[in-house]
């Protein structure tokens, strides 16, 4: 502290000397002075913490600066001997992937989770300490005590780690920030609000979340963290409990004290064991959410009987040896005990109650949430020693579990992560069980969502529940499983292991758009997430009451207000549910709806795959923003710049988080422009968005400029004139059908799901299916028809027609060409009538094509799908009628929808500002909102272009798309009034 001698007017009196000149100049009473305003501000105690947030906050800060300096020592080849045993213990027996590698990369990723989860260890160990202790000072040496009896596991960590050996590490001064940031938190107040009804206040829950927000959001997305509700655990604790009492015939239900003999094989031998009948588990158990509510629900019990004074004998015999839960990370680990600890000290009961219901654990008694991986292989732990013989201990415990107890209830929360980082082989081969429906391959080209983490978790619930030969699964999971095509193997697998399934949709998937049928509004997710949710509950029945087949049973609930959802979820369980019988049936097995009525007539039309066998997704580029652009010279730019830069160098110029992502790296696009070279002749337009053509460097090799260049069908739409339908297999958006001319983007009409594209011609490379294909007599260097033989067959011999391979044909003689077969098709699936009657279909399958024999009706709507191609594909609507009166910069700076105005002096038909000056006029608002799959045309075109000046060739092309919007909206209802004229949906089409 130096104060000038002039100039300044000096506030505080404490200084160590004054600058005189160039001098500093000071006597000693002013260093003393400063001397002891420091003494008092070190004597001052900081303010305490006393908000869950603030203290999750806190430690998460501290925590990356562990993890920070862990990573720098590995990096640097010096960390201690006690470091690189945990990390070989944690990857011994938590995850492989731990382990050293030899690929830098992925040395990199295996030191970085480990730094994380060491860390995360330390700071919720000693965060556990410090919540078990009594008010007073809190230090490393009173840490090791204080870490509850009941968690063994880190107890032991503390022994290895908080001794002199800490001292000789880098981070060991921040784990005495730590210890400081504890000593003065208000614990208390922390946890002042623990056990109130409402958990959405409750600070015990989101400190977990709360911490991984701060800590590393990614991880918290990785591993699929997200905090449920407690209307939702509420509900299935409840129906649980009522399954049990109803179906196994236990009165006490969850509470159930008996016990059963059961045998199991140890080598060679068969053993009988004793084991209470009711065994819970919770496999994904997070902050024990779920089994803290079990604890909860039975104590309820206790309480409304006035047992308290039996309370602390049956939570020792028969409470604690049968709850059990996994869980994979440390940081919802340590809060799981502690909340268990918690509520086992009746902390969560009110004050005057406490005493009465608290329960202390018995000598070596532990609470059963064991740090393990549940979908790791099983295998036994050998007897090891240092950190091993820690982690080994807690991974044989739960072993015993996973293979020999037998488990009669799962539930929980999984994860939902379709990256999944639990990738061992054993749950894996699991999974491959839902790679089968109706005994044949699934024939998936990308299957990856079967491996989402939140499938893995089902698969191993219903084999630990398979082996004990009974039991109930309830989870609330994503609910993507209950209708999309891709699970059709999962969904009959499961009705082929369970009797009973339950299946209450809650919806709420803001992905795909979905609103509440009874006031249109958007449907609110009971998460914090944009992916809708279901609770799946599943039901093995005890072999003396076994039926044949499997009853699904199906409920959904909407609703705008999540509140709303909360209160109905509070005042149900599975005994009130409105339940809605279901039928699954081959080849979907669908766990939703249906009219079946109408699924037998959709299903009479030919499945678009079959009538057109060669299609596969659009291409995927992983890097949009650098891959596609709006003109070619961009486009030119952008290979120039890869060809010339080092990969350092192409990073710091497009910094792209796609770079990370295993198929976009920036090495491999490098590689692919080395190799390709800077080739004009290569840069070629595509499909990015409906009406919007961009430019891309198209290569065949996947990984390189293009990630995934789909060359097996994207070859056809290069070697020569051609058409080609875009469709969807699946849709969360409206569902549509699109057409065009070039290449064609994975999400050029499916804006949440990916598009396939169906060409129309297909170009010879010896690699024809000829088997499956109208195959010319002509020449194999020709091009013929992307039809089968069997459609071509069953529309020829229905409309009585004769079929040639080029073109048109000459539809005046009743010969018909490919061409005209396209354009009907386009015309059917672009029928309001259509689309509104098959909806339901639309959206869990490619779509199926309606045959008429009206040749008559056939021409027709050939006609307007003519005209539909031509507009779509061809860029050939009239935009005259749209205007652009004003000059000015061009620039879009905004986008913005003026109605019409039909009064005053400023009349006019509807108006898209694109500045404060400048404008198009003439876009009537159906026009302005009409939507093509997931996107609004007439909106998305200029917003992708913010920032942009339009040019001349830019703003005729917008008038043009404009136009072709109301021309496509003409015609589709031109189609609709052709096939009411010949009978209407479905007579037209018999």
């Amino acid at each position: 502290m130096v104060c000038r001698e002039h100039g300044i007017n000096q506030e505080g009196k404490g200084h160590l000397g004054r600058l005189v000149g160039q001098k500093i100049v000071s006597s000693a009473d002013e260093q003393n002075a400063a001397l002891d305003a420091i003494d008092n501000f070190l004597r001052q105690k900081p303010a305490p913490l006393n908000s869950a947030r603030d203290l999750a906050v806190r430690l998460a800060d501290f925590t990356q600066m562990i993890r920070g300096i862990i990573v720098e020592a590995f990096a640097k080849g010096v960390p201690s001997d006690s470091l690189h045993d945990w990390r070989a213990a944690f990857a011994r027996t938590l995850l492989p992937e731990l382990a050293s590698n030899p690929d830098p990369k992925r040395e990199r990723d295996a030191v970085s989770e480990f730094a994380d989860m060491f860390a995360q260890t330390l700071s919720y160990g000693l965060f556990s300490a410090r919540a078990a202790g009594p008010d007073g000072t809190f230090t490393r040496e009173n840490a090791r005590k204080l870490v509850p009896r009941t968690n063994p596991f880190l107890r032991d960590f503390f022994e290895q780690i908080t001794g002199f050996k800490l001292d000789d590490e880098p981070f060991a001064g921040f784990v005495e920030d730590i210890i400081q940031t504890l000593s003065h938190a208000d614990i208390d107040a922390v946890l002042g609000d623990f056990g109130t009804r409402d958990r959405r206040s409750d600070p015990v829950v989101h400190f977990y979340e709360t911490f991984l927000h701060a800590y590393d959001p990614k991880l918290r997305e990785l591993r699929g963290v997200y905090y449920t509700p407690e209307p939702v655990v509420n509900y299935i604790v409840e129906s649980l409990d009522a399954l049990l009492k109803e179906k196994f015939d236990i009165k006490e239900g969850l509470a159930d004290r008996s016990k059963i003999t059961f045998t199991r094989k140890e080598g060679d031998k068969t053993v009988n064991e004793e084991s209470h009948r009711v065994l819970i588990l919770d496999p994904a158990t997070g902050t024990a959410t779920f089994l803290y509510r079990v604890l909860d629900f039975i104590r309820q019990q206790f309480e409304r009987k006035k047992r308290a004074g039996a309370w602390g004998d049956y939570v020792h015999e028969h409470l604690l040896p049968r709850l059990f839960g996994f869980e994979l990370l440390m940081a919802p680990y340590a809060v799981a005990h502690f909340k268990l600890g918690l509520a086992l000290a009746a902390r969560d009961e009110p004050e005057l109650w406490r005493q009465q219901w608290s329960y202390e654990p018995r000598k070596d008694e532990r609470i059963n949430v064991f740090l393990t991986n549940t979908l790791e292989d099983l295998e036994e732990a050998a007897e090891q020693l240092g950190p091993l013989r820690m982690l080994s201990d807690e991974a044989n415990s739960a072993f015993e579990i996973k293979k020999h107890k037998p488990v009669l209830v799962i539930l929980g929360n999984p994860p939902y992560s379709g990256h999944s980082a639990n990738k061992g082989e054993w749950i894996r081969s699991l999974v491959r069980d839902y790679y089968q429906c109706d005994g044949r391959p699934l024939g998936e080209r990308n299957p990856k969502w079967l491996q989402d983490d939140y499938v893995k978790f089902i698969r191993w619930a219903q084999w630990r529940i398979e082996r004990t030969g009974q039991g109930i699964l309830g989870f609330i999971t994503n609910h993507g499983y209950l209708d999309n095509p891709t699970f059709r193997g999962m969904r009959q697998n499961l009705m082929q292991s369970f009797e009973e399934i339950y299946l209450l949709d809650l919806h709420g998937n803001s992905k795909k758009k979905e609103v509440d049928p009874a006031t249109g509004a958007q449907d609110k997710n009971v998460f914090d997430i944009q992916q809708g949710v279901a609770i799946g509950i599943f039901v093995k029945l005890p072999p003396e009451q076994k039926k044949n087949g499997c009853v699904v049973r199906h409920c959904d609930l909407f609703s705008a207000q999540r509140k709303v959802k909360y209160e109905w979820l509070e005042d149900h369980s599975i005994a009130n549910t409105p339940w809605t019988k279901l039928g699954p049936e081959s080849p979907n097995y669908l766990f939703v709806p249906q009219d079946k009525a109408r699924a037998g007539e959709y299903e009479r039309g030919w499945k678009i795959t079959e009538a057109m066998p060669v299609n596969n997704t659009g291409i995927v580029s992983k890097r949009d923003s650098l891959a596609f652009q709006a003109d070619k010279g961009a486009v030119l730019r952008v290979v120039k710049d890869i060809y010339e830069l080092s990969t350092a160098e192409i990073v710091a110029k497009y910094p792209l988080r796609s770079w990370t992502s295993r198929d976009g790296r920036p090495e491999l696009v490098k590689k692919s422009v080395m190799e390709f070279g800077v080739d004009t002749s290569r840069l070629t337009q595509v499909l990015y968005r409906p009406f919007d053509l961009r430019w891309t460097y198209y290569t065949p090799k996947s990984k390189g400029f293009i990630a995934w260049p789909v060359y097996d069908v994207m070859r056809h739409m290069l070697a020569g004139n051609n058409l080609a339908m875009i469709l969807t297999r699946q849709t969360r958006d409206k569902w549509d059908a699109f057409a065009a001319d070039t290449l064609v983007a994975h999400k050029a009409v499916a804006a949440y799901d990916i598009n396939s594209v169906f060409p129309l011609y297909l170009y010879p490379d010896g690699r024809l299916p000829d088997s499956d294909l109208f195959v010319r007599e002509e020449s194999e260097e020709k091009r013929r028809p992307n039809f089968s033989a069997e459609f071509i067959k069953d529309l020829c011999e229905r409309l009585k027609v004769t079929f040639v391979l080029e073109g048109l044909g000459k539809p005046s003689k009743r010969i018909i060409g490919p061409e005209i077969i396209f354009n009907y098709a386009y015309a059917v699936f672009h029928s309001p009538g259509y689309r509104e009657r098959y909806a339901e279909f639309l959206r869990t399958g490619f779509p199926r094509l309606p045959l008429t024999s009206d040749y008559t009706l056939f021409k027709k709507l050939a006609a307007f799908g003519a005209e539909l191609v031509d507009l779509h594909a061809r860029n050939q609507a009239d935009g005259s009628a749209i205007s652009f009166p004003i000059k000015g910069s061009n620039e879009i700076e905004e986008v913005r929808y003026q109605p019409p105005q039909t009064h005053g002096n400023d009349r006019h038909s509807g108006r898209v500002w694109i500045n404060k000056q400048q404008y198009f006029e003439g876009i009537a608002p159906l026009v302005w909102n009409f939507p093509i799959g997931g996107y609004q045309p007439a909106e998305r075109w200029l917003k992708d272009r913010k920032g942009r000046t339009l040019s001349y060739e830019d703003k005729e092309t917008y008038m043009r798309i404009v136009a072709a919007l109301a021309e496509t909206r003409r015609l589709m209802s031109e189609i609709e009034k052709t096939i009411h004229e010949h009978h209407g949906w479905p007579k037209a089409f018999k």
